[in-house]
């Protein structure tokens, strides 16, 4: 039979208000820099339907879940309600939607002309959780502007912004804001460097590697974070450009088959990297060479999913690992419920 769910707004009732149930997005750095850089929302909607002319709504699926109601109408505050489960029956959810705050801004680059299209997202920092609370999407038009009507759920956001080329820029601003913000990258620079096979030297061939910059003295609010998914060439040689003068705060690289390194001053597995790393200066033009990154021959998690009841094996089970730095890795059990 169907499940049904139906929502109302309160107070004054809003037309045309467009309704959706979408499935809860990933917090690591890669799925959220995925979102930002197409300047649109990736959140895959299961189900969605405007509002009537008094306000009224009904949204009907045929399985259950847990699932994030989003409400998005023309001059308020898009608002989200995470773990809305649909289970077995009809159920009533009121929803009231706010004027809330306006936060408009430009990118520019080091020259001060604007950037077009690049990707910039606002996430409300509540509870510590930075990157799925109240998360806004969009990007820059030809004049380099961009704008959002947001819910005052927090004083505090993050804003990013995800050029096509170079770093990602981060910020903490608080709202409401007194005047637009400006938002300047970083400079032409450029930073290399090579990834190889501890044991036998050879390059290391599809190895992603992130890497954290801090603007200046790294005293700044501007900072770079994590940059695009850098991948190394047949030679093991990674490049980003569209820096500027800035100090290394950590690299972090992957590859299948290989130990994970960090170099970093709090969570480094490689003392020795950092201490070379940390030492250098990225300029703000011409080429920083970082020092050459050798990775181990790496382990392997494995196991079997099985029912606990009759101990059958379970084919095509997702079992993921979470990583907070390099983003989650997943792989499906197979037909006889193995993974690796």
């Amino acid at each position: 039979h169907a499940i049904g769910i139906q929502l109302a707004a309160l107070g004054h009732p809003i037309q045309d208000a467009a309704v959706a149930l979408v499935a809860a997005g990933g917090g690591s750095s890669f799925n959220f820099r995925s979102m930002t850089e197409a300047g649109a929302r990736s959140d895959p909607v299961t189900a969605e339907t405007p509002t009537d002319e008094s306000g009224h709504f009904s949204l009907r699926l045929t399985d259950p879940g847990v699932f994030t109601l989003r409400v998005a109408a023309e001059g308020y505050a898009t608002h989200y309600r995470p773990e809305v489960v649909v289970g077995v029956g009809d159920s009533m959810i009121n929803v009231g939607l706010t004027k809330g705050f306006e936060v408009v801004g430009f990118v520019l680059d080091e020259s001060g002309r604007p950037v077009a299209e690049a990707g910039v997202a606002l996430n409300a920092m509540m509870m510590g959780r930075g990157w799925n609370n109240a998360k806004e999407v969009t990007s820059t038009d030809g004049m380099g502007r961009f704008g959002f009507r947001i819910e005052p759920a927090s004083a505090r956001y993050m804003l990013r912004v995800v050029p096509g080329d170079g770093l990602d820029l981060m910020r903490m601003i608080e709202v409401p804001l007194e005047d637009e913000l400006v938002v300047r990258l970083p400079g032409s620079g450029v930073i290399t460097g090579r990834v190889v096979d501890a044991g036998t030297r050879q390059p290391v061939a599809g190895a992603e590697v992130l890497i954290a910059l801090s603007e200046g003295d790294g005293r700044r609010m501007w900072m770079p974070d994590f940059s695009k998914a850098l991948t190394t060439d047949d030679q093991g040689v990674f490049r980003v450009t569209g820096v500027g003068e800035a100090s290394l705060q950590s690299i972090s690289v992957r590859a299948e088959g290989f130990e994970q390194v960090i170099a970093s001053p709090r969570m480094g597995t490689d003392p020795e990297l950092w201490k070379r790393i940390s030492a250098l200066k990225v300029k703000a033009d011409g080429e920083t060479q970082l020092p050459e990154i050798a990775l181990d021959r790496g382990r392997s998690i494995s196991g079997v999913i099985r029912d606990r009841g009759d101990k059958a094996p379970i084919p095509g089970a997702t079992v993921e690992l979470w990583d907070m730095v390099m983003g989650n890795r997943v792989t499906v059990t197979d037909a006889d419920g193995a993974y690796s």
